[in-house]
């Protein structure tokens, strides 16, 4: 308001005195004064245009509350009661309701735990046999684990495949006897090729299998409790 009416009054006041009939003239410093204050009163009066201008096109309601995070922060709850609802590999093979027929029921819970194809880059089911040894059965297992060249990472998926192969067995009320587990993997050979391996393997009996508390098995040292494992010495 004040930009306006000083534009305007000095503009006035320039044109009264320049075009009075008078001979009387105004002083250079006094055109040059009044020239000043016009170019800072049409300034003001410029910005003053612009920002009513900008105050009039703004979108409505745009202003802090517009741009809320509650969205976002709802998102990324949802996103992390998702992951704590999804099932961990030894959950999920526990998961379906076994068949009657023991055998069925053991091949049922390898395939649903070791579904490697299904997940890439997870230990996949190689070969599965099962014996009948007396009342019971004996369980031949192989797996495969894929080898991105990190021995401490390929380590550590046999040892906790392997673990959970047994859980998954001796958890259940089938009468096994027996468990050989296998785990195998690919390595370079000194000729530079890849060859196929038995990297890691060992065997656990009904006595200690059973015998076993499985809600601590993270807490315990099962390389002290299952039976002739043995780790190929070039994945030391």
């Amino acid at each position: 308001m004040i930009g306006v009416l000083a534009f305007w009054g000095t503009l006035v006041w320039l044109i009264v005195i320049l075009f009075r009939k008078e001979d009387v003239r105004p002083s250079l410093g006094g055109v040059l004064t009044a020239f000043l204050i016009t170019s800072v009163g049409g300034f003001i009066l410029w910005m003053s245009i612009l920002t009513s201008l900008g105050s009039f096109f703004e979108p409505a309601g745009a202003d802090e509350s517009s741009f809320s995070t509650q969205p976002a922060a709802e998102t990324e709850q949802k996103s992390l009661e998702s992951s704590e609802a999804e099932l961990s590999d030894l959950e999920a093979a526990k998961a379906p309701e076994l068949p009657a027929d023991r055998r069925e029921a053991i091949s049922l819970l390898m395939e649903t735990y070791f579904r490697g194809e299904a997940s890439p880059g997870r230990p996949r089911l190689q070969d599965l046999s099962l014996t009948n040894v007396g009342n019971g059965l004996r369980v031949n297992l192989t797996f495969f684990v894929a080898n991105d060249g990190s021995l401490s990472k390929l380590r550590g998926e046999m040892y906790t495949s392997m673990r959970e192969a047994y859980q998954l067995i001796y958890e259940t009320d089938i009468e096994v006897k027996l468990v050989f587990v296998n785990a195998k993997t690919t390595i370079i050979d000194r000729l530079g090729n890849e060859i196929e391996i038995t990297g890691f393997r060992s065997r656990m009996n009904k006595s200690v299998g059973e015998a076993i508390n499985w809600e601590a098995a993270d807490e315990l040292a099962f390389n002290e409790l299952w039976s002739g494992a043995v780790l190929d010495d070039r994945l030391q």
